[in-house]
């Protein structure tokens, strides 16, 4: 991907875009964490994988 003035696009939108083709046509939600644990390794918060949509027909 050429970086320049014109960019109509972000990364992030750009690796979404490549992960609904992967997923049979599903766009998913973005996410940074698999999970959050506190100090003595207890898992406070799991973060799903969510759909969006169906982009693409598989």
């Amino acid at each position: 991907m050429a970086m320049g003035q014109a960019n109509a696009v972000t990364p992030i939108q750009l690796l979404t875009a490549v992960g609904a083709v992967a997923n049979e046509g599903k766009l998913m939600k973005p996410h940074l964490l698999k999970q959050v644990i506190d100090d003595k390794g207890n898992v406070i918060k799991k973060v799903e994988p969510q759909v969006v949509r169906q982009v693409i027909s598989p």
